[in-house]
């Protein structure tokens, strides 16, 4: 091995690395390129049988390798014929339900759990116990989310192995919720509900065009196009717009590397703190002002003592605590563990594996790479490029979808030099263009303009401290990247941060070809700072920001960062389908949720009259405040209005409902307050809506704004800042 701190600086495979890897054994040399590197980047029908097919009566692990039948390990199933069984291990860890749909909600059934903690390579061999089983929404960030009974209790239909556990969901929100199965209130599994419009979307982009899958029966094919494809978002974001609606919850929830269990950030894009909460309590993120009722975050986590950080115990801990980041402690509880000592080397939140070298921890291959953690001797060649295998039983994606994979699990050349070719990354570039050379390029550094910059790195957009928009990137779609920012246990004091950086997460967890600890995964980071004193071009001295785009990044395991999910191109080949059985929808009325709170109109010399539809009072109630109760017909068959207050008595002379006994629901769109206003008058006043006598509960109100004149608009635009770069998007630089 060559010693050199010049050759082993080249370590480093990207700026965003949390880590110097040195041989066991040896000492480990602090580089100064790593220090830059820091103070760069850390300034200030779900149905229980499966669908079609059969298999086996073998099911193939994540590594490629065989298991017993789950016939054979767990007696319970003895009613269904060993060939019939699906694998259990490939069944979702999250759903996604668009509320858009007619159904109410999901049925998630419990089987993946009784499986894991049975059979499981990692986690299994200690089967769940019998017990009082419930289930319970962990924690939901919008609140009201999953229509929960007290204590935010699940019903739960049948029992054991075949129970599942009912989610209804309210289909006026959207959001993220965690639901818990236990036993004896002791967590044993938890699922992911996504409530989000379709993510399915996305672009089509291939970064290496004969990207492969391999069979159960181990043919290795091209994967054709029609299942290939990328969600357009992050997992757990409810918008794919950068400035759209909802941008400030564009960004997705957070992982730390190989866990099925998302983090919430905590934070909004504009810096706004939110909580979420559930039956672990009201969390909030440390920085929140007020915690009367709720509890710091930070207090959740989990540090294991090292001696006693095996894989089999953290896992187990993990699925046990699924809202607390892992870490492992030195044996004196004195802080952090890390690799010989070494700041930049800190242990895996999954600890050690008996049997595995620490340089060998990738093949643990906990979210399923395609080398399986192995490394290729001739890793750039086209036929070192690895196939897709199938999915990781602790992969964090919806049924049919995955988390992309790194081409090849090799870290960096027998001289450190992380040279691994740029369309490995799934998240690349159209070029097999080695990473150091497209670095030591700075075709990183995104530019004003596309003067001089080779094809594949052309039309890059950004919009400053929100993220990229790469539909055009090189002439292909390779899709719109919100800020995620990231959860850095040795940076910002180990708080979220950053939200407008993306790091985002593939399923490689890289290595050395020597005995250097293993401790990072690939990802794709990028950064819009606009903040920063940088000048990407000096043709254009006066655009300063920090532009950079890396799709062979590296981040310590024990990171929280984002996923973007890929189709899945094997679940339906090698039959681990396992498609969601929803909920049959209830009688819902939605119509005029979005109708206005507020009726403006100007003054007039003849009286008139404002029409305000009631629909709005019953969607309302019913969507938003869960009172299905007001959509029986003896709620609204006397309907009446009434003045509830105002400024100028004159104002108005009468507030009756047109159509007050509406025949059915759908009748209720005939039927309106009438609201009739005096001539020469303005003011303000409140109309209510009740049933029966105007002394019964309000249902709804609305407000009357008479004005003196016409209520004018005040034109807002963006000032450009030439000293900060790019604006919007660096097109506007390209129109000087």
């Amino acid at each position: 091995m060559k010693k050199s701190i010049k050759n082993l600086a080249a370590i480093l495979y990207c700026l965003v690395s949390h880590g110097i890897y040195a041989k066991e054994g040896l000492e480990i040399k602090k580089f100064d390129r790593f220090e830059i590197s820091r103070k760069i980047y850390f300034k200030g029908s779900d149905s229980l049988i499966k669908s079609s097919g059969s298999l086996d009566k073998k099911h193939n692990n994540n590594d490629g390798n065989t298991t017993k039948s789950v016939f054979t390990k767990t007696n319970t199933l003895n009613s269904l014929s060993e060939a019939s069984l699906p694998d259990w291990s490939k069944a979702p860890n999250s759903y996604i339900f668009d509320p858009n749909q007619s159904n109410d909600g999901i049925y998630i059934p419990v089987k993946k759990a009784y499986y894991m903690w049975s059979s499981d390579k990692y986690i299994g061999g200690s089967a769940i116990p019998n017990g009082k089983v419930t289930a319970d929404v962990l924690w939901e960030d919008i609140p009201g989310l999953i229509k929960s009974g007290t204590g935010y209790a699940l019903e739960i239909l049948d029992s054991g192995q075949n129970a599942k556990i009912k989610v209804p969901i309210n289909k006026a929100k959207k959001g993220n919720a965690v639901i818990a199965f236990r036993v004896d209130g002791e967590i044993f599994w938890s699922w992911h509900v996504w409530v989000t419009d379709d993510p399915s979307n996305g672009s089509k982009y291939k970064s290496y065009p004969n990207v492969k899958r391999q069979r159960t029966d181990g043919t290795v094919e091209v994967i054709p196009d029609t299942d290939w494809g990328w969600m357009d978002r992050n997992l757990g974001a409810v918008s794919s717009s950068l400035t759209a609606n909802e941008w400030i919850k564009n960004g997705g929830l957070l992982y730390q590397w190989g866990r099925k269990d998302p983090i919430p950030p905590l934070v909004y894009k504009g810096n706004d703190f939110y909580e979420v909460s559930g039956s672990i309590g009201r969390i909030r993120h440390r920085g929140a002002k007020n915690f009367t009722g709720a509890t710091n975050f930070d207090n959740l986590r989990k540090f294991v003592l090292l001696s006693n950080a095996t894989v089999t115990n953290n896992i187990r801990l993990s699925v046990k605590n699924p809202m607390s980041l892992m870490y492992v402690n030195k044996d004196d509880n004195s802080g952090i563990a890390y690799y010989n000592n070494n700041a930049n080397l800190m242990v895996n939140w999954f600890g050690k594996m008996s049997g595995l070298n620490d340089n060998q921890l990738p093949e643990l291959n906990l979210w399923s790479d395609n080398s399986q953690g192995r490394l290729n001797a001739n890793y750039n060649d086209n036929a070192s490029a690895q196939p897709y295998k199938n999915k990781s039983p602790y992969d964090p994606c919806p049924n049919g979808w995955r988390i992309p994979s790194v081409l090849v699990a090799n870290l960096a050349s027998s001289t450190y030099v992380d040279d691994i070719r740029v369309d490995y990354s799934p998240f690349g570039v159209r070029t097999n263009m080695a990473k150091n050379v497209f670095e030591a390029n700075n075709y990183h550094k995104i530019k004003p303009t596309d003067s001089g910059v080779p094809g594949f790195m052309t039309n890059f957009k950004l919009y400053p401290n929100l993220g990229f928009d790469l539909s055009n990137a090189g002439g292909f779609n390779m899709g719109v990247f919100p800020g995620t920012g990231a959860v850095v246990f040795n940076a910002h004091q180990g708080q979220y941060t950053d939200q407008h950086q993306t790091t985002l997460w593939t399923a490689t967890m890289a290595r050395h070809f020597d005995a250097t600890p293993a401790v990072g995964a690939r990802t794709l980071f990028m950064i819009p700072d606009k903040m920063q004193t940088d000048i990407p071009d000096s043709n254009f001295p006066t655009v300063q920001g920090r532009y950079w785009y890396f799709p062979l990044g590296s981040n310590s395991t024990t990171d929280a960062a984002g996923c973007r999910c890929i189709k899945d191109p094997l679940y339906v080949v090698n039959d681990y389908d396992f498609p969601t059985e929803y909920l049959a929808p209830e009688t819902e009325y939605r119509e005029g949720l979005n109708n206005p709170n507020t009726y403006q109109v100007v003054k007039n010399a003849s009286a008139f009259t404002i029409d305000i539809p009631v629909s709005k009072a019953f969607s309302v109630q019913s969507q938003l405040l869960n009172n299905k109760e007001i959509l029986n017909t003896a709620n609204f068959n006397n309907l009446k209005a009434n003045i509830l207050w105002t400024t100028n008595t004159s104002l108005i002379s009468s507030a009756t409902v047109i159509n007050p006994s509406p025949s059915s629901l759908g009748a209720i769109s005939s039927s309106k307050i009438s609201v009739r206003i005096n001539p020469n008058q303005s003011g303000n006043a409140v109309v209510t809506l009740h049933n029966g006598s105007v002394s019964n509960p309000v249902y709804w109100s609305w407000h009357i704004w008479v004005t003196d004149t016409a209520v004018g608009f005040l034109q807002l635009y963006h000032r450009i800042a030439r000293n900060f770069g790019y604006e919007l998007c660096k097109l506007c630089s390209k129109s000087r």
